[in-house]
């Protein structure tokens, strides 16, 4: 029953984002394309490169392939310097759970409140299947016990307990090992 409040809500996500078509056609990628490429542009105008290796919540060179991938990083870089609080699911604090769970709710996407159940409930991928918007699954002590977004370029958006909602490369994050990717 909750699977079909879940598609009637995102049925009318989609018809709002993309007009009244009667017609969606995921597979017409020359006019979103440039849409994409407007969007980046609009995104690096004010922007300067990137000199100090600390400056990791701007990601220039993110390629989107759906309008779906850019309202999921949108709404996950909205959340950029949120703090972090263990159990938090509001902008005045937020653990990695409830940042995924906001971000996914955003698009209409209703994922389990913890780690290990957003880990139980996504579909697996492979690393090179991996790709914006996908969920990157952490393990510690033999459990799943933090969760990220995955941001393009090697990066990936999560809170952190230390510094809160951040963007930060996957190689410098090494506290935990990956136990897996996830798709809802």
């Amino acid at each position: 029953m909750r699977h079909i409040y879940v598609l009637i809500l995102f049925s009318i996500l989609l018809t709002t984002s993309f007009g009244c078509s009667s017609i969606i056609r995921f597979s017409d990628k020359s006019s979103e394309s440039k849409k994409e490429t407007n969007y980046k542009s609009e995104k690096t105008k004010n922007k300067t490169s990137i000199t100090d290796k600390k400056e990791l919540d701007y990601n220039p060179e993110v390629v989107y392939k759906s309008n779906i991938q850019r309202m999921l990083l949108e709404e996950a870089e909205s959340w950029l310097g949120t703090p972090y609080k263990y159990g938090g699911t509001d902008q005045n604090g937020v653990d990695c759970s409830g940042l995924t769970y906001n971000v996914y709710l955003s698009i209409g996407t209703i994922l389990p409140r913890t780690a290990e159940q957003q880990y139980t409930y996504t579909k697996r991928i492979s690393l090179s299947e991996l790709d914006v918007g996908d969920l990157i699954f952490f393990v510690s002590k033999g459990r799943v016990s933090h969760v990220g977004i995955y941001a393009g370029n090697n990066t990936m958006i999560h809170s952190s307990t230390s510094n809160g909602v951040v963007r930060q490369a996957l190689d410098s994050y090494k506290s935990q090992t990956i136990a897996g990717y996830g798709r809802p």
